[in-house]
């Protein structure tokens, strides 16, 4: 009885993994052919008296090591309409003088110094209600924005009246051991090359919290950010969409981010992203009775199936062990690892991984250096970043919903 329900994990696990890199495949090489050639470079030549006022926020806590960095990359951005606003919430260390040497000597910065830290989406909220943009584009204050990123961007918002929103490419730039190596393969292939497919389908999961434009008249709509949400990004985009507004995703708009450097970082980073997807599925939960919701059905039905995946696969690794314990004491001569199995699967994951490298180069040619370390991803990463999803899901779907904000849980 416990082979057959060993047979069955396997075979469920394997078929997913091979199904799904299939389909994102498929449908990123199909975003690819449509959307990325040079011949739709024409879609972003906007005379500039044509392009809409930018507000970019960029909310902070502790960034005093970084945020420097961040708005000089800003300071530098080729885009005539431009303001930035700078807010501090409540950060105990020197954000605020970082801030201030930055908005002496520039006029397009504001600062917005809050005394009492609320949280990230509380202080974006707070600069949404103070800034003049018809865009609000979103930067975390460790990252750093490409020149041109938002002349990309603010071209699907004059060309298409119903987008609501555009999400951009991150790429991490702190590449110093084997785990930020191990997150260039997945923000190429689990971010970039999935949105990419997601948008072919119409909907997609989340915009990136770490780069995100919306119209102002959409947010007006809708609502801002929520901060009793975990993940209000992807929240946010799930509202943005739920009103029939478009969410799409830029790969020109690159921005440099820095990822966890250590596994106790990722974790914690991972337990509030899988704790986020499990609210906004439970918030949600009424797309799958409405017809007119029918397109984010696919998103909805993908982002559940794939959090059962992550508890099976746990499983399956138990039900492993002790038939290897069972193996070592002689209680069985049986070998329950499909070794050829094993080999298809892997195999279709690092296919997944490839695409999305090979893809992303375009824009990030240092990405291919990640290609050694790939065969290693779902061998390692997929331990790693499936354990955090698997802790906080009961927890969140027998926990009453929040009411108080989300607080900052800095990554350094």
């Amino acid at each position: 009885m416990l082979l057959t329900v060993y047979e069955v994990l396997f075979t469920f696990i394997g078929v997913y993994v091979i199904v799904s890199s299939a389909g994102w495949v498929t449908g990123a090489l199909r975003f690819v052919a449509e959307r990325e050639r040079e011949s739709s470079d024409q879609f972003y030549e906007i005379p500039e008296n044509e392009l809409p006022s930018v507000t970019v926020l960029v909310p902070a806590y502790c960034e005093a090591k970084t945020i420097g960095a961040c708005l000089a990359a800003l300071r530098a951005v080729d885009y005539p309409k431009l303001e930035v606003v700078a807010i501090d919430d409540g950060s105990p260390d020197e954000t605020a003088e970082r801030i201030l040497e930055h908005v002496a000597t520039d006029q397009r910065l504001r600062f917005l110094r809050k005394s009492v830290n609320e949280g990230k989406a509380m202080a974006m909220n707070d600069g949404i209600a103070i800034s003049s943009g018809e865009l609000i584009v979103v930067v975390d204050a460790d990252a750093q924005i490409h020149p041109l990123a938002l002349r990309y961007m603010a071209a699907h918002f004059v060309r298409l009246p119903r987008v609501g929103g555009v999400t951009g490419n991150p790429r991490p730039i702190n590449r110093v051991n084997l785990l930020t190596e191990l997150q260039v393969a997945e923000y190429a292939s689990n971010v970039s090359l999935m949105r990419r497919a997601q948008v072919s389908w119409g909907r997609i999961l989340t915009m990136s919290g770490v780069i995100s434009a919306f119209r102002r008249a959409a947010l007006a709509d809708v609502g801002v950010f929520d901060p009793s949400m975990s993940t209000e990004d992807i929240e946010l985009t799930w509202r943005l969409q739920g009103h029939f507004y478009d969410v799409r995703y830029e790969p020109r708009a690159v921005l440099g981010m820095a990822v966890p450097e250590t596994v106790p970082v990722l974790l914690r980073q991972r337990l509030r992203w899988g704790r986020g997807l499990v609210e906004v599925l439970i918030k949600h939960a009424g797309i799958v009775v409405h017809w007119r919701n029918r397109r984010h059905w696919p998103v909805y039905f993908e982002a559940s199936v794939s959090l059962l995946w992550w508890h099976l696969l746990l499983v399956l690794w138990g039900v492993l062990l002790f038939f290897e314990a069972a193996r070592s004491l002689g209680a069985t001569d049986v070998d329950p690892v499909p070794w050829g199995w094993i080999a298809v699967v892997v195999t279709a994951a690092v296919a997944q991984l490839t695409t999305g490298i090979l893809i992303d180069r375009r824009y990030d040619r240092s990405a291919t250096s990640a290609l050694p370390i790939v065969p290693w991803y779902p061998l390692i990463y997929w331990v790693i970043v499936g354990i955090p999803s698997v802790i906080v899901t009961i927890p969140t779907l027998l926990h009453r919903r929040r009411v108080r904000n989300v607080r900052w849980n800095p990554q350094r």
